[in-house]
């Protein structure tokens, strides 16, 4: 229940700022993550500012003992210097399980980071310490594009 009321917030907070630019700084991201085991990783997430840093909410969901293994994660992602291809980047996810630093280049919708976690919960069905890999896709809800 905590994580659905903690989805709700996150979802609300970014609507109450311009409708007109919102839907231009809501990314729909999807991909894949090695952490321990394979996950497939669909989220979402905001750009809060100009200087490119986005606040982001996911979820790895993957196979454990022949059950749905289904972890929620917060993260923070600063993109740096904008001008160079590719871009890179350097990202904190934390969940119930594990605090995560990556970093990583950004090949515009594309996303290759790595990291290592550091569990803090002594979970039994899941390896929560260790080498991550991810690469994901961001879809912007809303493209500008201009038409000739």
């Amino acid at each position: 229940m905590k994580i659905l009321q903690l989805y709700l917030v996150f979802f609300l907070i970014p609507f109450t700022g311009k409708s007109q630019s919102i839907n231009e700084k809501i990314l729909i991201e999807g991909g894949y993550t090695y952490f321990n085991r394979n996950f497939a990783d669909v989220g979402v997430k905001y750009l809060i500012d100009k200087k490119n840093l986005t606040i982001g909410t996911n979820i790895l969901i993957g196979a454990s003992d022949n059950k749905i293994l289904a972890v929620p994660e917060l993260s923070a992602t600063q993109y740096f210097d904008a001008k160079n291809f590719p871009f890179p980047f350097a990202r904190v996810s934390i969940s119930s399980k594990t605090i995560t630093p990556q970093v990583g280049f950004s090949f515009l919708i594309g996303e290759l980071g790595v990291g290592y976690g550091l569990g803090f919960d002594k979970s039994t069905t899941y390896k929560n310490n260790g080498f991550r890999v991810q690469l994901n896709f961001n879809i912007p809800l809303k493209l500008k594009m201009k038409i000739m």
